[in-house]
């Protein structure tokens, strides 16, 4: 192999070393965190309805991700309901459901729905693109995961698992 083919293949490897490092970054960054602009996305809600993030500019947000199935989904529904929505509603504030892990499957999202008497808007996230925007591969990914997206459009608590207490600070503090 003459000295020269060695060079090639070396600035092959590099040229495609430095390709896939780029790549990988641009990946990274494509995930959301606290301070950074909520990802604008489109879903359908469980009516059938269009629903972007963006058509809730100037409010405050908040995004609950949960399974129908998950028992502290279940155990927090009711407290999103009562707690914060239907406190915070008439101060600007939406709530939105999206639901991950149940295949997309409608019936079991609408008796969730009916089951905790929920009268806030949920989506189905169905291939989990909204839910992996707004989480990190590398931290485990779990439900109930939650957002609060101030009024303008950053990303200002997001936790998995549910700290009533501090959802309810973080939309207190959203609204200022």
């Amino acid at each position: 192999m003459s000295v020269r083919r060695v060079w090639r293949y070396a600035a092959c490897l590099l040229i495609l070393v430095v390709v896939l490092a780029g790549a990988a970054l641009v990946q990274q960054s494509a995930v959301a965190a606290k301070g950074d602009k909520a990802p604008n996305f489109s879903l359908k809600d469980i009516n059938g309805k269009d629903c972007k993030l963006s058509d809730y500019k100037g409010k405050v947000v908040v995004i609950n991700f949960f399974a129908s199935w998950c028992p502290p989904c279940n155990a927090e529904a009711p407290r999103i309901e009562y707690n914060v929505w239907r406190e915070f509603k008439n101060k600007g504030v939406v709530v939105l459901g999206l639901n991950v892990w149940d295949k997309g499957d409608i019936e079991k999202v609408k008796n969730f729905v009916k089951k905790h008497k929920l009268t806030y808007r949920v989506m189905i996230d169905k291939d989990e693109k909204v839910f992996k925007a707004f989480t990190a591969p590398e931290q485990p990914r779990g439900v109930p995961t939650n957002a609060v997206v101030n009024k303008n459009g950053v990303i200002t608590y997001l936790q998995a698992g549910f700290d009533e207490k501090a959802v309810r600070a973080a939309v207190r503090d959203a609204l200022k």
